[in-house]
């Protein structure tokens, strides 16, 4: 998933600045909080906010996450 990071929040790392292009890569490919009929699906526009377990600047910037938060969705 392509996204742009708008905001920090705990990251002291170095890697990573706001406004950066970002490649996000995960196990997961729905977001959390879940609706009562099921999970609400990655849509472009989508904010979400996650925890690192690394990032990679080898090719462009490649996050690895576990999971994604729904923050706002258009």
């Amino acid at each position: 998933m392509e996204g742009t990071i708008t905001d920090l929040k705990d990251y002291t790392g170095e890697e990573l600045k706001k406004g950066d292009s970002v490649t996000i890569r995960g196990t997961m490919n729905l977001l959390y909080p879940y609706n009562i009929q099921g999970f609400y699906e990655i849509k472009e526009g989508d904010e979400v906010d996650f925890t690192l377990n690394s990032v990679s600047t080898e090719n462009g910037i490649l996050l690895e996450t576990e999971y994604l938060n729904l923050i706002t969705a258009p």
